[in-house]
């Protein structure tokens, strides 16, 4: 059971930075001004690297631990980077702050347009009997 738990762990380390890029690229593409089809040249390094890792692995006398290890090492190492982008570390940042609102109280509301008066209720006429 460790053993399978190590593997899905292994698997989302290594496929969670591709998915989340082709998940985030309609909207970051707009901000850089490149087309959709840029997506598919920010993967080609990935996808090589993935294809060269594969087929050098089974050269490799290493125990699955030190290289799902290395692998995730490599992975966050490649991750660095995105750190220096201001806005992701300011996303970061907003993650770890207690809830609140983020500019002070809500503003208070107009009150509401005053109602007429119900009409009031008069009794009934009184006629003298006779």
């Amino acid at each position: 059971m460790p053993q399978l738990l190590l593997a899905c762990l292994a698997y989302l380390s290594v496929a969670l930075p591709g998915s989340t890029l082709g998940l985030l690229w309609p909207s970051m593409r707009l901000s850089f001004g490149a087309p959709v089809g840029a997506l598919g040249i920010l993967l080609m390094p990935g996808i090589a690297a993935s294809v060269l890792a594969s087929s050098l692995t089974g050269r490799l006398r290493v125990g699955t631990g030190w290289l799902v290890a290395a692998g995730t090492l490599l992975t966050a190492l490649a991750l660095a980077p995105s750190l220096l982008a201001l806005a992701l570390a300011m996303g970061g940042l907003y993650a770890l702050l207690p809830r609140r609102p983020a500019y002070g109280p809500p503003p208070a509301r107009e009150p509401p347009p005053a109602r007429e008066p119900p009409p009031a209720c008069e009794p009934p006429p009184v006629t003298p009997p006779g």
